[in-house]
C-alpha cells in the first residue's frame, strides 16, 4: 500500500537532426544495428559484437555501432579495430539522432532495470531485439502488440541465430510492427505522462 511504481519518461523529440549515414561513413544499402548503453560486461557487447562477426562473410551490408563509454570500450575497440563492420562512436548526445538512422536497435543485456535507450527506441518507432531481463518485456510489449523480439541472454550460436532471422525478415518486409504499438509506447512512456504521475503521488503523500 506504501508502494507507487512509476515508469522513466522521455521528451518528445521533434527536433530536426542533420546526423545522416553519410556522416557516419555508412551507405544507404547498409542494414545497420545499433546499441546504445554503457560499455560494461553486463551489457553484452562482447557477445553482441561476436556474433555480428561471424555474419560479415555472409552479410558485408550488416554494420554494427556501439554508443557508449565504460570500463570495457577501450579492451574491445582494440579487439576489432580491424573491422569494418563494426565500430565504436564511445560517448554520444545525439543518441535520437542514431537511432533514427539505424535499421534495429539491439540490448542484449544480462540484466537491466527500465533502460532508457530502449523506451528511445520504440518511441522513435524502430524495431528491437532485446534480452528478456528487468522491465524490457514492458517496453516493447504493449496492449496492441510487440515492438521488438525477446531473447533469453544467450551467446555464440544462439544469439547469431537470433540476430540472422531477425535482420531477414526486417529485411525482406516480414515485420511490420502495428503503429498502434509504437503510439501507445510513446504515451505510455511521455515525459508529460510520467510528470503528471509524480505530481498525482506527491498530493496524495501530502494529503496522507
Amino acid at each position: 500500500k506504501n508502494t507507487n511504481q512509476i515508469l522513466n519518461g522521455v521528451p518528445d523529440f521533434t527536433l530536426k537532426t542533420h546526423l545522416n549515414r553519410e556522416m557516419l561513413g555508412l551507405k544507404k544499402t547498409d542494414f545497420i544495428l545499433l546499441c546504445a548503453s554503457r560499455a560494461i560486461i553486463e551489457k553484452g557487447w562482447y557477445e553482441l559484437a561476436d556474433s555480428v562477426n561471424s555474419l560479415i562473410d555472409n552479410h558485408k551490408e550488416i554494420k554494427l555501432i556501439f554508443a557508449g563509454d565504460g570500463p570495457i570500450k577501450e579492451e574491445i575497440t582494440k579487439k576489432y579495430k580491424t573491422s569494418n563492420n563494426i565500430s565504436f562512436l564511445g560517448f554520444r548526445n545525439d543518441i535520437i539522432q542514431l537511432i533514427r538512422i539505424c535499421d534495429l536497435f539491439v540490448l542484449p543485456s544480462y540484466s537491466e532495470a527500465l533502460p532508457t535507450t530502449l523506451i528511445e527506441a520504440v518511441t522513435n518507432q524502430k524495431p528491437v531485439l532485446a534480452t528478456n531481463v528487468g522491465e524490457v518485456k514492458r517496453i516493447i510489449s504493449n496492449q496492441f502488440g510487440s515492438c521488438g523480439t525477446l531473447l533469453k541472454p544467450s551467446k555464440g550460436i544462439k544469439l547469431t541465430k537470433e540476430l540472422t532471422e531477425q535482420i531477414m525478415k526486417i529485411k525482406e518486409g516480414k515485420i511490420k510492427v502495428k503503429m498502434k504499438v509504437f503510439e501507445e509506447a510513446k504515451k505510455l512512456f511521455s515525459i508529460k505522462v510520467v510528470a503528471n504521475d509524480y505530481l498525482e503521488f506527491f498530493s496524495k503523500t501530502i494529503k496522507s
